[in-house]
């Protein structure tokens, strides 16, 4: 069962600045050697490691990493 505690509100700014489907995407891409990465970015080869998941299966697996980028048209993401 999914728990309903704490309840956590979506955010609406990032940076002192209202979130925009522009700074989602930076959110997302975080840390990848992307030039769509946000300022301040590690410059990896991953966007997001895993600390801890929701899914008991996936928190066995050692070293999950997250890898997102825009689509070659700039409509979509890719995972």
């Amino acid at each position: 069962k999914v728990p309903k505690l704490p309840a956590v509100s979506p955010i609406t700014k990032w940076r002192n600045e209202p979130l925009t489907k522009e700074t989602a995407r930076q959110i997302l891409i975080a840390h990848l050697d992307d030039e769509d990465a946000p300022s301040g970015s590690e410059s990896l080869k991953t966007s997001w490691k895993v600390a801890c998941g929701a899914n008991v299966a996936y928190d066995q697996f050692p070293s999950q990493n997250q890898i997102f980028y825009n689509s070659t048209n700039g409509k979509s993401m890719w995972y």
